[in-house]
């Protein structure tokens, strides 16, 4: 840290050199938790204790800054073998160390592009260092809209710089003896001491991003678009992100497995930028999804518009319900992540015994994906909520440890914070459950899963608004809604008081896909008062989970709503005179 501060590239200034001692010194003594904005601002930076870093960018800016030093400074790091780094990752103020060896010798990449690999980047955000000085400034780009608190490992207080070092490159070794798997998890990762039994079933994805050699607008920072490609696809837990790379011409094919590629081109307009965006499937080199933006100009430094839109396109690649599963579930139907994505789809009592049964044998063999832990407590909730497939322990629990298990083993997993928020949902502690989701949402706000699924439980509290702008934000980048999301819509509209929308969202929908479906259907006709659909869906309903037409208010209780809106519901269900009370 000293030899950087004196460096010319900080010597010159006092907000620099301070920031980075606040952030390296709070962090090897072990007090990684206190680096905030505000304590930035008001401990290194010198502004008043009434900053507020909502409304005042001065730390964000000057992060940014401190990443492009950090950035410059460590291109040439050649000086002494095994050369210690710091650097600063995009969306988050705690410093990473990492070793630089000395003279590494020619790049992979040529003249025409530079690498952005993260074959080498472990689950806690370290990474090691060796991409060129372009890569290295690329990551002073997009700080405002990526937000991501990506914590690194807590160091222990008074611990050592060597002792923290020999620590680093321990979980950055272990990390790399993790190797990717084709899909359908037959490729097992080598057993040993400190590495399990894991086979990694998720898809495999990299990205090209190609920059053709242009004049590109003043407002455009080609570096930029690369950055976000890389911060955006590795937040899709449900996804093995390989790197990513930025050429100026068509990319060659990878020399390394994978099942997906996504290749983004950003061509001038004049003073716009126009986006192409293509998915291949690599198995047979077909292009099975593309689309095109066009934007320009963003109207501030605190508007970057670059990340948005690679955010947008992503998601209806990469969520649960996007294109690259939907393909996979086609080409592999045994895969795990298949079948419990096939439940929640269109939910069976077979679908949940194959899915649960799959995530429950891989995590008995070892297994330390926490996509498997967040996708087991979905669905030992659905065993609690449906009374589905039942076990003889209590599958509340079990899902609760389930959850924490996932948090524990990747504390910046979208999807694991995801597990921990439907466990307090249904658990009905809101004030967990709020803290939890929007935590999800935080570290992955692309993912319509998570979206959608945080909406729909403010909807299910009485938070309509909010809950209904989030559904509609998740189904505005979905290509196909799965059945829960559908129930969620017509309950939006109808605690709203718009029963004719409530009653035509309800009039489509297909009754045998879940229980809340064919409720919704039967209120649905009841309103329009059409009795022969009211008839089939109560049928459905029937067939399906009896129990919702004899004690409704424990199954919407198992759900977490609010004893407001189950009121509503029940009273709603007596008016449509679809309760069927046993005698007495």
């Amino acid at each position: 840290m000293q030899e950087i501060v004196r460096s010319e590239h900080f010597s010159t200034s006092s907000q620099l050199t301070d920031f980075l001692t606040f952030i390296v010194e709070k962090t090897l003594s072990g007090e990684a938790e206190d680096i905030k904005a505000y304590t930035i601002a008001v401990d290194a930076l010198g502004r008043s204790e009434d900053f507020d870093p909502q409304t005042n960018a001065a730390v964000r800016v000057a992060a940014g800054r401190l990443r492009q030093a950090l950035s410059l400074f460590n291109a040439g790091l050649d000086r002494v073998e095994d050369s210690v780094q710091i650097a600063l990752e995009p969306g988050s103020y705690i410093p990473v160390f990492s070793f630089k060896a000395a003279n590494p010798g020619p790049s992979v990449a040529t003249d025409q592009e530079q690498t952005t690999d993260s074959e080498n980047t472990d689950t806690s955000g370290l990474r090691t260092r060796t991409e060129s000085s372009q890569t290295h400034l690329e990551t002073a780009i997009i700080e405002q809209d990526f937000k991501q608190n990506l914590t690194v490992a807590r160091v222990a207080a008074g611990a050592s710089v060597g002792l923290v070092l020999l620590a680093l490159l321990f979980v950055l070794q272990n990390q790399r003896a993790s190797l990717p798997a084709f899909l359908g998890g037959t490729e097992k990762v080598k057993e040993t001491a400190e590495s399990p039994n894991t086979a990694d079933i998720r898809p495999t994805v990299r990205a090209d991003i190609i920059l053709p050699e242009a004049e590109y607008p003043d407002w455009y920072v080609p570096s930029e678009t690369a950055e976000a490609v890389r911060v955006t696809v590795s937040r899709f837990d449900d996804l093995q992100f390989l790197g990513s790379k930025l050429v100026k011409s068509q990319p060659v094919t990878s020399s390394s497995p994978v099942d997906y590629q996504i290749v983004i081109t950003a061509y001038p307009r004049g003073s716009l930028v126009r986006f192409y965006g293509n998915l291949i499937r690599t198995s047979d080199n077909k292009i099975i999804w593309s689309t095109q933006r066009l934007f320009g100009a963003p109207n501030s430094a605190e508007d970057r518009s670059v990340p948005q839109i690679v955010g947008s396109i992503f998601a209806s690649i990469g969520s649960p319900y996007g294109v690259i599963h939907a393909d996979v579930a086609q080409r592999d139907s045994e895969s795990c992540l298949t079948k419990v994505y096939a439940y929640f789809y269109t939910q069976s009592d077979k679908k949940h015994q194959e899915a649960r049964s799959c995530a429950q044998d891989l995590i008995a063999s070892g297994s330390q994906l926490p996509v498997i832990h967040a996708t087991l407590t979905f669905l030992l909730l659905d065993e609690y909520r449906e009374g589905r497939n039942p076990q003889s322990q209590d599958p509340l629990a079990d899902a609760m440890a389930t959850a924490q298990k996932a948090v524990e083993l990747a504390p910046q997993s979208a999807r694991a914070h995801q597990a921990r928020f439907a466990v307090f949902k249904v658990r009905r502690l809101r004030d967990q459950a709020r803290k939890a989701g929007l935590r999800a949402v935080e570290l992955n706000p692309f993912d319509t899963d998570i979206l959608a699924d945080y909406g729909a439980w403010l909807i299910s509290v009485g938070e309509l608004e909010a809950g209904r702008a989030l559904l509609n934000r998740a189904d505005a980048l979905l290509g196909v809604r799965p059945a829960w999301m559908e129930f969620y819509f017509f309950l939006g509209a109808q605690l709203a008081g718009q029963v004719d929308e409530a009653a035509r969202i309800a009039r489509t929908m297909d009754i045998e896909r879940s229980p809340l479906l064919a409720l919704a259907a039967a209120m649905g006709a009841s309103l329009r008062g059409d009795l022969p659909r009211k008839d089939l869906a109560l049928a459905s309903l029937n067939r399906q989970a009896p129990v919702f037409l004899i004690n409704p208010e424990d199954q919407f209780r198992r759900r977490g709503y609010s004893e407001d809106v189950i009121k509503t519901l029940v009273d709603t269900m007596r008016v449509s005179n679809l309760l069927k009370r046993p005698p007495g």
